[in-house]
Parts: structure tokens; C-alpha cells; sequence
């Protein structure tokens, strides 16, 4: 596991990227860590994950995956807090991918339009909601980074005012 913080940059955990996912992965921790929105930033095996201040467990990631798909996700270890999302998405009928594309719309994303988000429990035994995102890993650059933040920023934003997340928010004071 390779950790980023304000002293270092990406190290051999960034080894198997190119240099184009590189800058763009680069690009997009910097944003991340000037909002001051987010706990630890790292690089895991492939991509980025951004954790909430209050619910350590919980990460929004960039994942570079086989056959060049870029994907953002949210995901938790925890059954109850990803309960608490479901059953408020139920409860309101709100849906999440209008929820989701209102935000990058409003953060300047131009992109294109992601896919549908699915939710499941993945093998590391995380609930996850994922979406794919309409660029491809091999074609990365620098200038991507600023569509990546937007994206865990969107994320970031829906998630923590739903369910038990909205109660996880910390005071700055």
C-alpha cells in the first residue's frame, strides 16, 4: 500500500502505471487534497481511493481495470452504513445516477455521460456502488486529472448526505 501525503508523491506502488495515468492520477490527488474534503488519499494497486474524514472505512476510488475501463466507485466493509444508503434511496425513490450526474454536471464535468451505477458486494467484501467512466486508462494524460477529481467530488457529494454517511460529516471548527 502505498500512501500520498503532502510530502510525498506516488511511489512503487505507481511502478505498473503509464506515464499519462500517472500525471492524470497525480493531477487528480492534488485537487482532491486542496478541497480538504477527504482523510488519507492513496494509491492502491491501480488507482486511487480518497477516504471520508469520519468514516475511515469508507472510500470513493478511481480504478484502472482490465480492458482500459476507468471506474469510480464508493465503497465500506460496512453492511449497516451501505444498508442506511439503500433503504434511503428506497424510502425517497431518489435515483442515484440523476443524483450523481447533477453534481458533475454542477462541478464542470464534460466528460460524458457515465454508465449506470451498479451495487454489489465485491470479493474483498466490500458493498460498492460503481459506475464506468467514458474514457479508457491507456489514453490518460495529465489533463484528465481535473475529470477524475470532479467525479470522487461528485461522488463525494451524494454520499455523504445520504443514510448514516450524513451523520459521519466532521466539524472543521
Amino acid at each position: 500500500m502505498a500512501l500520498w501525503s503532502k510530502d510525498k508523491e506516488m511511489d512503487v506502488a505507481s511502478d505498473a502505471l503509464t506515464t499519462g495515468q500517472r500525471a492524470a492520477l497525480g493531477a487528480a490527488v492534488a485537487s482532491l487534497r486542496e478541497s480538504g474534503l477527504f482523510g488519507e488519499i492513496e494509491l492502491k494497486a491501480g488507482g486511487l481511493w480518497a477516504h471520508h474524514p469520519g468514516e475511515a472505512e469508507a472510500a470513493y476510488r478511481i480504478e484502472l481495470g482490465q480492458g482500459n475501463e476507468v471506474a469510480a466507485s464508493w465503497s465500506t466493509p460496512d453492511r449497516y452504513l451501505s444498508q442506511s444508503i439503500e433503504a434511503e434511496l428506497m424510502w425517497t425513490r431518489d435515483d442515484l445516477d440523476d443524483m450523481l450526474d447533477e453534481e458533475l454536471s454542477d462541478l464542470g464535468w464534460s466528460a460524458g455521460r457515465l454508465k449506470p451505477l451498479k451495487h454489489y458486494r465485491d470479493e474483498r467484501e466490500q458493498f460498492v456502488f460503481r459506475t464506468t467512466l467514458p474514457m479508457r486508462a491507456d489514453e490518460l494524460i495529465a489533463a484528465h486529472g481535473d475529470d477524475l477529481a470532479r467525479c470522487i467530488l461528485a461522488f463525494e457529494r451524494v454520499f455523504s448526505e445520504l443514510g448514516d454517511m450524513k451523520d459521519k460529516d466532521i466539524d472543521d471548527d
